[in-house]
């Protein structure tokens, strides 16, 4: 149950791992998470768990200047289930250290947030099943990052050949409501923080959307760039020595609105509550947005009903954008629980999102 990996980064360059020294610290931790979530369930409590954990030290030396950085990661999901109860439910957890991760989310914290989701598949509740219905879908804060990742993507590097290809800075292409930057630079802690990118450049905040109008694109920049003051941005980012930087989200923050979450829900009278989103893909040339979930429920007369099979929400990003209707004031980060993998390159990248509420939006269960 104590089981820590190295993360395949930990190759890179210099490596600290320390695992003899922090592993026992994560199996007494999952062991409380355990007797914690069995308490808040009234029952038997099954839980497995897998990490990794890394520390590097990157150093760049350009035309006789020298920058470098330590960066570290932990990284844990945990599964649990009660016996003869469905699918596992799921929780990942990350921050720049184990340490951390557990001062952050204490064992208490976690244990009843397992404990509260395992004892919902307990009762006698019908599992529904959609097969293609077009539905206003909220999206939970603190579950759901892969929504505000995927939008990102569509502001990586050049815009050529991709959906975006046509958008305009002051283009309106969201609500109001709706705001997005990428900022390497927040105080945010997490796994994937860094204090200068892989090209040497140190970090700045890209707004991607500023009150639903196109702002700005996420650019590498090399040193010589940033001391230039030019269009780099220090979002070069690469997963390995053997690779090149390309433009890539480190922090995506999709700014908190003015809604209350609860009434966000309340005020739905059919549709689809997203409590955690598992993979999600986007075609950059069409647009299309493809999220998987893993843990839903059916909105009726604003009340959870009844819990939603594993299903796919599938849509486009313009018509995502536009449908936004409601922004909640809960926004959350997941401090690097999210890995982005983009052209065989995997990072580690924080993103914070409150809940959204997206209007009709094409649900379909397997």
């Amino acid at each position: 149950m104590d089981r820590i990996e190295p993360d395949a980064e930990a190759e890179l360059g210099d490596s600290e791992l320390g695992l003899e020294a922090t592993a026992p610290i994560a199996g007494r931790y999952l062991e409380q998470v355990r007797e914690s979530a069995a308490t808040e369930a009234g029952n038997t409590v099954h839980l497995s768990a897998v990490g990794n954990l890394y520390r590097q030290r990157i150093l760049h030396e350009t035309s006789g200047r020298r920058t470098g950085d330590t960066r570290s990661g932990a990284w844990l999901e945990m599964r649990a289930w009660v016996p003869g109860s469905g699918s596992p439910v799921r929780l990942v957890t990350a921050d720049e250290t184990l340490e951390a991760l557990i001062h952050r989310m204490g064992p208490d914290d976690a244990g009843r947030d397992l404990g509260a989701r395992c004892r919902e598949q307990l009762g006698e509740r019908k599992v529904v099943r959609l097969h293609g219905e077009r539905l206003p879908v909220v999206f939970a804060a603190g579950g759901c990052e892969a929504l505000a990742h995927e939008i990102g993507h569509l502001f990586e590097g050049e815009a050529t050949g991709t959906k975006a290809e046509d958008w305009k800075a002051g283009d309106r292409i969201a609500p109001a409501m709706v705001t997005l930057r990428d900022d390497p630079s927040s105080s945010v802690p997490g796994r994937g923080r860094y204090r200068c990118d892989d090209d040497g450049a140190p970090p700045r905040p890209v707004t991607l959307i500023e009150r639903g109008r196109v702002a700005d694109r996420i650019e590498a920049g090399s040193l010589e760039d940033a001391h230039a003051s030019s269009s780099g941005s220090g979002h070069g980012r690469r997963a390995s020595f053997r690779d090149l930087p390309q433009a890539r989200m480190a922090c995506t923050i999709f700014e908190a609105g003015t809604d209350d979450p609860r009434e966000i829900v309340a005020h739905t009278r059919r549709g689809i509550f997203v409590r955690r989103l598992g993979t999600g893909s986007m075609d950059p040339a069409s647009g299309r947005v493809t999220l998987s979930v893993t843990e839903g429920w059916l909105i009726e007369n604003g009340s959870l009903t009844h819990p939603l099979a594993p299903s796919f929400l599938v849509s486009d990003i313009a018509s995502s954008l536009d449908a936004i209707d409601a922004v909640g004031s809960d926004l959350t980060y997941d401090h690097g629980a999210t890995n982005c993998v983009r052209a065989f390159q995997q990072l580690p990248v924080i993103v914070g999102q409150p809940t959204i509420r997206i209007g009709l939006i094409k649900v379909i269960s397997p």
